[in-house]
């Protein structure tokens, strides 16, 4: 697992805005690792349809920001008080989409579909909240490329801390697999993981992250560069 540097309890990341303040799309660097990182922009009552949507019914699987849990909807999460570290990221927005409840059994699947990239393999990530104390009921969620919500993840299966938490709550990055050459798109599905021991469990979702696989070829010519350019020093 690798982190983000930390400075005064605040995470730091690289981050360069490139999408709408809706949901942004941004780069981020953990590490000698970059990710493209897209939140999620939900299809909610009076809105176009975003890139997230729910899998079955009801179609519009949200609530408003701020309302009681329900196990049947996702609400919006400012993250400010969570102090999950994301909130310190520049140019990412601060909220997450949550379900808190003793019972998500009916709660809806979601999935969030990236368009428009050149073609190419790329590994594909969940973007979640997971807590680092060993809570059981909390951070985790389930997750899948290009399939039904089936596995689980949490913060012991984690690949990358996006941003570190000032609490027990921390930001992270989650390999789903790779698309496979020739993707130009992608879906991931989610769905809030079986609750514990009957315990108010909570599973927030910021979105997706991905980066671009090379190609075994690109390697092999990086790796005889950097030999070509040794031996030149060492001439």
């Amino acid at each position: 697992m690798k982190s983000l540097t930390c400075l005064s309890g605040l995470a730091l990341a690289s981050i360069t805005l490139t999408g709408a303040a809706s949901a942004a799309t941004f780069s981020a660097t953990v590490g000698s690792d970059t990710f493209t990182v897209v939140e999620a922009d939900p299809f909610k009552t009076g809105d176009t349809v975003g890139n997230t949507v729910g899998v079955v019914s009801p179609a519009t699987p949200w609530a408003t920001l701020g309302t009681s849990n329900d196990d049947d909807l996702w609400r919006e999460r400012e993250q400010n008080a969570f102090a999950t570290g994301y909130e310190s990221i520049v140019g990412a927005t601060d909220r997450s989409y949550e379900i808190a409840s003793t019972d998500l059994a009916d709660a809806p699947e979601l999935a969030t579909t990236v368009t428009g990239l050149a073609a190419g393999n790329y590994e594909v990530f969940v973007v979640f909240v997971t807590r680092n104390d060993g809570n059981a009921s909390n951070g985790r969620i389930l997750a899948d490329l290009n399939g039904s919500a089936t596995t689980l993840y949490d913060h012991s299966n984690d690949d990358f801390i996006l941003a570190a938490g000032t609490s027990v709550w921390d930001t992270s990055l989650a390999s789903l697999g790779t698309t496979g050459d020739g993707a130009t798109s992608f879906t991931v599905n989610v769905a809030g993981s079986p609750d514990v021991n009957g315990e108010l469990f909570r599973t927030d979702y910021y979105g997706v992250a991905y980066r671009l696989v090379p190609e075994p070829g690109s390697l092999a010519l990086l790796g005889l560069g950097g030999l070509m350019i040794a031996r030149r020093r060492r001439a």
